[in-house]
Parts: C-alpha cells; sequence; structure tokens
C-alpha cells in the first residue's frame, strides 16, 4: 500500500486526478458524441414539425447533451494534471473559471508559463477555488497577478481548509480571511533560478 502522507499522497492526488481526466476523454466523451449521433438519426427519422411536441423534446435533448458534453470537456481539461504544462498557465486558468466565477484577471507574460512551478501554483489554486466555492457557493473570486504570487480577492472567507493548503503551499491568507496569496516561483532557465 502506497504511503498516503506528504509528497507521495500529492502523486497519489495527481495520478487520480489523470485517471479521471483519461477516462472522461476516452470513455464519456466519445458515448456523449455517439449519442449526439443517435439523436440526429432519430431527428432525421421523425421529421416532427417545428413547434410540435416531438420537435420540442428532441430540441430539449440536444441542449441537455451540448450541456453535459461542454461539462465533461471543462471536467477534463480541469483534472488534466498536465494542463499546464500542455496549454499554459492562462488557459488553465479560463477552464477553472467555467467552473467557478471567477475574473482571472490580467495574467500579462505569466500566462504563457508552462512550467512546475505555474503547474504547482495552478494545482495549489485549483484545490482552494473548488473546495472554497463548495464551502460556500455563494462566493464571487477575483486574482490579481504578479511575478511572483496570486492573489485571490474573494467576497466570502477563506474555509479553515483553503487556509491550510495555501499555508502549506507557502502562500499567506489575510487577517480578515478575504483574501489569499499563492506563491509563483520563479521560472527555472537551464535548470537554475
Amino acid at each position: 500500500m502506497p504511503d498516503a502522507t506528504g509528497s507521495q499522497s500529492a502523486l497519489w492526488h495527481e495520478r487520480d486526478l489523470a485517471r479521471i481526466a483519461r477516462r472522461l476523454h476516452d470513455r464519456i466523451g466519445p458515448a456523449l458524441c455517439a449519442a449526439g449521433l443517435q439523436l440526429s438519426l432519430i431527428e432525421q427519422s421523425l421529421r416532427a414539425e417545428p413547434g410540435s411536441v416531438a420537435a420540442e423534446a428532441v430540441a430539449g435533448l440536444r441542449e441537455a447533451l451540448a450541456e453535459s458534453t461542454e461539462e465533461v470537456r471543462t471536467l477534463n481539461y480541469v483534472c488534466d494534471p498536465d494542463l499546464v504544462p500542455r496549454l499554459g498557465l492562462k488557459a488553465a486558468v479560463a477552464y477553472l473559471a467555467r467552473m467557478v466565477p471567477v475574473d482571472p484577471g490580467g495574467l500579462g507574460e505569466l500566462g504563457a508559463r508552462k512550467d512546475p512551478a505555474a503547474t504547482a501554483a495552478f494545482a495549489v489554486l485549483r484545490q482552494a477555488l473548488l473546495y472554497w466555492r463548495e464551502c460556500q457557493p455563494e462566493a464571487e473570486f477575483l486574482l490579481v497577478w504578479s511575478a511572483r504570487a496570486v492573489r485571490i480577492i474573494a467576497s466570502s472567507p477563506v474555509p479553515a481548509d483553503v487556509a491550510e493548503l495555501v499555508g502549506q503551499s507557502g502562500g499567506t491568507v489575510s487577517e480578515d480571511r478575504l483574501t489569499a496569496t499563492v506563491k509563483i516561483d520563479k521560472e527555472k532557465v537551464g535548470g537554475r533560478k
């Protein structure tokens, strides 16, 4: 049995996320696409009059299918531990913003970063915002970026578990608990900071 503490726990967590992302991409996404094709065949065979009960039912199914497909796509990207290395920090934050009401702010040059430090900062940001929103569904967020950190400004106080996560990552939480700062290490160039 693997060690469930510290860095081993984080490694297993990342593996779980990768497994979920693969399953969403390889199994659920294609199944939704197949359902869309089947729905198109049903729609063609029905040839329902516009405005009829059958036409409205097909339209409702198509809308639900489109929403489900988009949700699966978003979950696939947000769960993918290789999202930042593949697409960059800006794209990763944009996918996260589809799940959490967050104004991503202007990332500037940080947005292009794909290095391990940017990946680590995004992992903390993802966990913090998703859990914070789960605990406080009314919460809204603004991200303020600097060269070495991202500050989360929230409409609701930081939950204790999020404060602990941010602190363990080297970040800080304000006294009023309405802001949390996640550090972003300098990008390593040629193996050096």
